[in-house]
Protein backbone atom coordinates (compact mmCIF):
# COMPACT_ATOMS: atom_id res chain seq x y z
CA UNK A 1 0.00 0.00 0.00
CA UNK A 2 2.89 2.42 1.06
CA UNK A 3 3.90 1.86 -2.67
CA UNK A 4 1.10 2.84 -4.59
CA UNK A 5 1.40 5.75 -1.90
CA UNK A 6 4.77 6.80 -3.16
CA UNK A 7 3.68 6.14 -6.49
CA UNK A 8 0.87 8.41 -6.95
CA UNK A 9 2.90 11.27 -5.20
CA UNK A 10 5.82 11.05 -7.14
CA UNK A 11 3.84 11.10 -10.30
CA UNK A 12 1.77 13.91 -9.25
CA UNK A 13 5.12 15.82 -7.66
CA UNK A 14 6.60 14.61 -11.28
CA UNK A 15 4.15 16.88 -13.19
CA UNK A 16 6.08 20.38 -12.25
CA UNK A 17 9.71 19.32 -13.85
CA UNK A 18 7.88 17.41 -16.63
CA UNK A 19 5.88 20.62 -17.79
CA UNK A 20 8.73 23.02 -17.12
CA UNK A 21 11.58 20.75 -19.34
CA UNK A 22 8.58 19.79 -22.30
CA UNK A 23 7.69 23.76 -22.57
CA UNK A 24 10.68 25.35 -21.95
CA UNK A 25 12.48 22.98 -24.36
CA UNK A 26 13.39 25.73 -26.71
CA UNK A 27 15.10 27.75 -24.25
CA UNK A 28 16.61 25.88 -22.45
CA UNK A 29 18.51 24.38 -25.76
CA UNK A 30 19.16 27.48 -27.22
CA UNK A 31 19.92 29.65 -24.21
CA UNK A 32 21.47 27.24 -22.38
CA UNK A 33 23.20 24.48 -25.30
CA UNK A 34 23.01 27.00 -27.91
CA UNK A 35 21.82 24.28 -30.13
CA UNK A 36 18.13 24.76 -31.44
CA UNK A 37 18.17 20.75 -32.50
CA UNK A 38 18.07 19.44 -29.05
CA UNK A 39 14.70 21.17 -28.36
CA UNK A 40 13.38 17.58 -29.42
CA UNK A 41 15.61 16.11 -27.26
CA UNK A 42 14.75 17.97 -24.18
CA UNK A 43 11.02 16.98 -24.97
CA UNK A 44 11.69 13.59 -25.23
CA UNK A 45 13.53 13.50 -21.64
CA UNK A 46 10.76 15.23 -20.23
CA UNK A 47 8.09 12.60 -21.31
CA UNK A 48 10.45 9.69 -20.38
CA UNK A 49 11.09 11.63 -16.33
CA UNK A 50 8.20 9.71 -14.97
CA UNK A 51 9.69 5.81 -16.31
CA UNK A 52 12.93 6.92 -14.69
CA UNK A 53 11.31 8.26 -11.67
CA UNK A 54 9.09 5.35 -11.08
CA UNK A 55 11.72 2.63 -11.70
CA UNK A 56 14.00 4.33 -9.05
CA UNK A 57 11.11 3.27 -6.89
CA UNK A 58 10.70 -0.14 -8.27
CA UNK A 59 14.48 -1.24 -7.78
CA UNK A 60 14.73 0.59 -4.59
CA UNK A 61 11.66 -1.29 -3.50
CA UNK A 62 13.52 -4.69 -4.31
CA UNK A 63 15.87 -3.57 -1.94
CA UNK A 64 12.99 -3.03 0.61
CA UNK A 65 12.12 -6.01 0.37
CA UNK A 66 15.45 -8.07 0.35
CA UNK A 67 15.34 -9.13 -3.37
CA UNK A 68 19.04 -7.96 -3.87
CA UNK A 69 18.93 -10.04 -7.01
CA UNK A 70 16.14 -8.41 -8.74
CA UNK A 71 17.53 -5.15 -7.80
CA UNK A 72 21.20 -6.14 -9.45
CA UNK A 73 18.74 -7.03 -12.65
CA UNK A 74 16.83 -4.64 -13.04
CA UNK A 75 18.76 -1.59 -12.05
CA UNK A 76 21.90 -2.57 -14.08
CA UNK A 77 21.53 -5.33 -16.47
CA UNK A 78 18.34 -5.19 -17.96
CA UNK A 79 17.79 -1.18 -19.16
CA UNK A 80 21.30 -1.32 -20.14
CA UNK A 81 20.97 -4.79 -22.52
CA UNK A 82 17.89 -3.14 -23.26
CA UNK A 83 19.59 -0.04 -24.15
CA UNK A 84 22.54 -1.73 -26.37
CA UNK A 85 20.62 -4.06 -28.22
CA UNK A 86 18.34 -0.99 -29.67
CA UNK A 87 21.19 0.85 -30.64
CA UNK A 88 22.92 -2.34 -32.19
CA UNK A 89 19.35 -3.60 -34.02
CA UNK A 90 19.25 0.31 -35.38
CA UNK A 91 22.89 0.97 -35.85
CA UNK A 92 22.57 0.88 -39.71
CA UNK A 93 19.83 3.75 -39.15
CA UNK A 94 21.15 7.31 -38.70
CA UNK A 95 22.04 7.26 -34.92
CA UNK A 96 21.51 10.98 -33.34
CA UNK A 97 20.81 12.40 -29.98
CA UNK A 98 16.76 12.13 -30.53
CA UNK A 99 17.64 8.47 -31.61
CA UNK A 100 19.82 7.88 -28.14
CA UNK A 101 17.47 9.47 -25.93
CA UNK A 102 13.92 7.78 -27.27
CA UNK A 103 16.26 4.35 -26.99
CA UNK A 104 17.00 4.97 -23.36
CA UNK A 105 13.61 5.91 -22.74
CA UNK A 106 11.86 3.03 -24.63
CA UNK A 107 14.60 1.05 -22.57
CA UNK A 108 13.41 1.91 -19.08
CA UNK A 109 9.81 1.82 -19.94
CA UNK A 110 10.33 -1.89 -20.96
CA UNK A 111 11.97 -2.03 -17.45
CA UNK A 112 9.40 -0.66 -15.71
CA UNK A 113 6.71 -2.86 -17.24
CA UNK A 114 8.98 -5.81 -16.53
CA UNK A 115 9.65 -4.87 -13.20
CA UNK A 116 5.74 -3.86 -11.92
CA UNK A 117 5.27 -7.51 -13.23
CA UNK A 118 7.81 -9.04 -10.54
CA UNK A 119 5.88 -6.51 -8.47
CA UNK A 120 2.15 -6.81 -8.74
CA UNK A 121 1.57 -10.16 -10.40
CA UNK A 122 2.09 -12.33 -7.26
CA UNK A 123 -0.19 -13.10 -4.60
CA UNK A 124 -0.06 -10.00 -2.15
CA UNK A 125 -2.01 -9.16 0.75
CA UNK A 126 -2.76 -5.57 1.21
CA UNK A 127 -3.17 -3.82 4.08
CA UNK A 128 -4.72 -0.54 4.42
CA UNK A 129 -2.82 1.42 6.69
CA UNK A 130 -3.48 5.56 6.00
CA UNK A 131 -0.50 7.24 5.45
CA UNK A 132 -0.05 11.15 5.10
CA UNK A 133 0.93 12.77 1.91
CA UNK A 134 2.29 15.52 3.42
CA UNK A 135 4.13 13.59 6.08
CA UNK A 136 5.52 11.73 3.37
CA UNK A 137 6.55 15.19 1.31
CA UNK A 138 8.24 16.21 4.40
CA UNK A 139 10.11 13.60 4.69
CA UNK A 140 11.63 13.34 2.12
CA UNK A 141 12.15 16.90 0.74
CA UNK A 142 15.44 17.00 2.49
CA UNK A 143 16.75 13.87 0.38
CA UNK A 144 15.40 15.76 -2.52
CA UNK A 145 17.46 18.62 -2.37
CA UNK A 146 20.46 16.65 -1.32
CA UNK A 147 19.63 14.36 -4.34
CA UNK A 148 19.29 17.52 -6.53
CA UNK A 149 22.49 19.10 -5.32
CA UNK A 150 24.83 15.78 -5.85
CA UNK A 151 23.09 15.40 -9.63
CA UNK A 152 24.57 19.03 -10.08
CA UNK A 153 27.83 18.88 -8.44
CA UNK A 154 28.64 15.37 -10.26
CA UNK A 155 27.19 16.74 -13.90
CA UNK A 156 28.29 20.52 -13.72
CA UNK A 157 31.11 20.19 -15.98
CA UNK A 158 29.40 18.20 -18.71
CA UNK A 159 26.06 20.52 -18.61
CA UNK A 160 29.10 23.82 -18.80
CA UNK A 161 31.30 21.47 -21.49
CA UNK A 162 27.76 20.67 -22.98
CA UNK A 163 26.65 24.79 -22.76
CA UNK A 164 30.39 25.34 -24.57
CA UNK A 165 31.21 22.41 -27.01
CA UNK A 166 29.89 19.98 -29.39
CA UNK A 167 28.02 17.09 -28.54
CA UNK A 168 30.77 14.89 -29.81
CA UNK A 169 33.03 16.61 -27.39
CA UNK A 170 31.11 15.70 -24.86
CA UNK A 171 30.42 12.00 -25.27
CA UNK A 172 34.35 11.90 -25.67
CA UNK A 173 34.89 13.88 -22.41
CA UNK A 174 32.21 11.91 -20.01
CA UNK A 175 33.56 8.53 -21.74
CA UNK A 176 37.21 8.79 -20.91
CA UNK A 177 36.29 10.67 -17.67
CA UNK A 178 34.74 7.72 -16.31
CA UNK A 179 37.21 5.37 -17.78
CA UNK A 180 39.84 7.86 -15.86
Amino acid sequence: NFLFHVIKLVLFVSIIPVFLIYFFAPQIAIFIFHKTQLTSVFELIAISLPFFLLHEIAVYYFIATKKLILFGWFMFIVPNVLFFTFIFLFRNDSINAYNIVSFYGISFLITLIIEFCFIFFKQINFSKPQFSYKKTLNASLPMMFSGVMSFLINWTDVLMLGSFSTEENVGIYNAAFKVG
